[in-house]
């Protein structure tokens, strides 16, 4: 994590935004992810989910360096800043949300249809 701000959009609404140090972080755009932030130094993005809990927070691609921070419910999350951390997408998914893998999800696709 380079830094994470609220910001507010076009449409008046806020809104906040991750932005990455890697300028392609290979996730899919396609739907939000689910991640865990950890040395954040917020209490609230280093919160961890107990074992078996869903994650407090998703992300979605807004461009290559930057991600727009939701809940996990899917909403927009607001007034959280920092400028330190990482987040981590838990193994159970990695392969679903990223783009490093393309084909990965067309068999896994089919397997689940057939």
């Amino acid at each position: 994590v380079e830094d994470i701000t609220e910001k507010v959009t076009a449409t008046g609404e806020s809104q906040v935004s991750v932005r990455v140090a890697s300028v392609y972080h290979g996730l899919s755009s396609v739907s939000s992810i689910p991640v865990i932030f950890h040395e954040t130094g917020h209490f609230l993005l280093d919160k961890k989910p107990s074992s078996g809990d869903a994650c407090f927070y998703h992300v979605k691609v807004e461009n290559a360096i930057s991600l727009r921070l939701l809940d996990a419910e899917g909403q927009c999350v607001k007034g959280i800043e920092s400028s330190s951390g990482y987040f981590v997408i838990p193994a159970r998914y990695v392969l679903l949300y990223s783009d490093l893998f393309p084909g990965f999800k067309a068999l896994h696709c089919s397997v689940v249809l057939f």
